[in-house]
């Protein structure tokens, strides 16, 4: 496995107050996490309860379908990971305070 970690900062980037930055930084530690995999599961339903949700990657993941309303909660951390796609249908909310992060990609 190859890990790039990127501390890049970019010019202009930053307010004009910023304190100014080495051209060195150094890395103490780097935790390296495994996704929890799910692969052989589609989650197909009309009103989903996040609060259950184990942010497991999933095959497929296919949330309402017109008649349905869906919201996080205020306090959220939501991932949806899946191969296949995402599919948002009907209301959907997402208040401030929380975080949705959507991510198809292999399931690894």
């Amino acid at each position: 496995m190859r890990t790039i970690l990127n501390l890049t900062i970019e010019p202009g980037y930053l307010p004009p107050t910023s304190p100014s930055f080495t051209d060195y930084k150094y890395v103490d530690f780097v935790k390296v996490y495994d996704l929890n995999n799910d692969c052989n599961t589609s989650l197909n339903v009309c009103n989903y309860n996040f609060a259950n949700h184990d942010n497991r990657v999933k095959k497929s993941i296919i949330i309402g379908n017109g008649s349905c309303a869906n919201s996080l909660n205020n306090d959220d951390n939501i991932y949806l990971r899946t191969p296949e796609g995402v599919t948002i249908n009907g209301d959907f909310t997402v208040p401030i305070g929380a975080e949705l992060y959507i991510d198809v990609n292999s399931c690894y």
